[in-house]
């Protein structure tokens, strides 16, 4: 008998306050010769965190480690916070932690759960201080938005999850 594929690897997150090791494996192994698109090193950096991809980019790019990506999100979050400050238009900063910037689709399974906590985290440490309110809601209201657009409306939780989000949004107006 022959053994199957080994296991996919675990991989390490880096937050403001701790590394966080996860139990959502990256679907896809990195070929050989892969480096993190960010860091530009090749294999695990040097807490362990090996590289991660989980989106539509294919052969050799996308790959990262997560650390770098949370990292890079972050410092994505801070520039779209500062342009906000500058000239008071609301920055884009729902899809920062939540797509691809190289195939701009959405992050899937555990790297996308891994950036909605560092997207949690930054809003929480530069968002929810005194004179980001109005930031902070905008960008609330625009996330809810998001995931009104996506609900199947035939699906009775769905529907019902659709309600308390319309609900919120008119609260927040």
């Amino acid at each position: 008998a022959t053994a199957g594929p080994p296991p996919p690897p675990r991989y390490i997150m880096s937050s403001a306050t701790s590394l966080l090791t996860s139990s959502y494996p990256s679907t896809s192994a990195p070929p050989d010769g892969t480096s993190c698109w960010l860091c530009l090193e090749d294999g695990p950096d040097d807490s362990g965190a090996p590289l991660v991809r989980d989106c539509s980019c294919r052969g050799h790019s996308g790959f990262a480690h997560l650390p770098c990506l949370v990292k890079y999100g972050n410092q994505m979050a801070e520039q779209a916070l500062r342009k906000v400050e500058a000239t008071g238009t609301i920055a884009n900063m729902v899809d920062i932690f939540y797509k691809c910037p190289n195939c701009k689709q959405d992050y899937q399974n555990g790297i996308l759960v891994e950036m909605k906590k560092a997207n949690i985290t930054f809003h929480k440490e530069k968002l929810m201080q005194p004179g980001h309110d109005k930031i902070h809601l905008a960008i609330e209201s625009a996330e809810l938005e998001k995931r009104l657009r996506n609900i199947n409306g035939r699906n009775k939780n769905e529907r019902d999850e659709g309600l308390k989000i319309v609900t919120k949004l008119l609260s927040i107006s």
